[in-house]
């Protein structure tokens, strides 16, 4: 009797290159200049081993990004860091594994179904994971600090005002990368595999 290999060689090796390719996007991403979307690139190779491997790949691309987001942090995880480096930490890994193993139980459902559909989701189901964990997280451990922070410096709600507009347009552009270029991808990969 023949066991059910946990993961398909073929699974693993590609696994292997989108792990690089995280680690090679999000250290683009780290670049002062680009920061400002430095989740953007990452989330395309996550949301592509998310489909094309599963929820499990998905996690561990997801927490690759969040290891890589530390070297060296950005200017506005810097910011939060000094507010409380372990809930940071925390915030930080939470996101990066929620939105590569949602956006792989989201292909996995919706794939049975129709395929191109279920990689379109998952685009979205990627990014507005990674995003909406973060906002979640912000508004549980940071709210009271970022309001403390703008009464004295006097700046009350602009500074959370301009750091959800930040969110949003960083949203938006990683939202529109997956969108654009994951079913692309994923369905070139899938015909080469044929």
């Amino acid at each position: 009797m023949k066991s059910k290999r946990f993961m398909s060689t073929n699974q693993m090796v590609l696994g292997a290159v989108m792990t690089a390719l995280v680690i090679v996007f999000q250290a683009i991403a780290n670049i002062p200049a680009i920061s400002a979307f430095a989740s953007a690139l990452a989330l395309i190779p996550i949301t592509i081993g998310a489909c094309l491997c599963g929820p499990i790949i998905g996690a561990w691309l997801g927490l690759v990004f969040s290891i890589v987001v530390f070297i060296p942090p950005s200017p506005f995880l810097i910011s939060f860091i000094s507010f409380n480096l372990p809930i940071s930490v925390m915030l930080t890994v939470a996101k990066g594994v929620a939105c590569g193993f949602v956006a792989g139980v989201v292909y996995k459902a919706l794939s049975k179904v129709n395929d191109l559909l279920a990689i379109i989701v998952t685009a979205i189901a990627c990014p507005t994971t990674n995003t909406g964990v973060f906002m979640l997280g912000c508004l549980i451990f940071f709210f009271k600090d970022i309001n403390e922070a703008e009464q004295i410096q006097g700046t009350d709600g602009v500074g959370f005002g301009a750091f959800a507009v930040m969110i949003l347009f960083s949203y938006l552009f990683e939202l529109a990368l997956c969108v654009v270029l994951t079913p692309t991808i994923v369905k070139l990969v899938k015909l080469r595999k044929k």
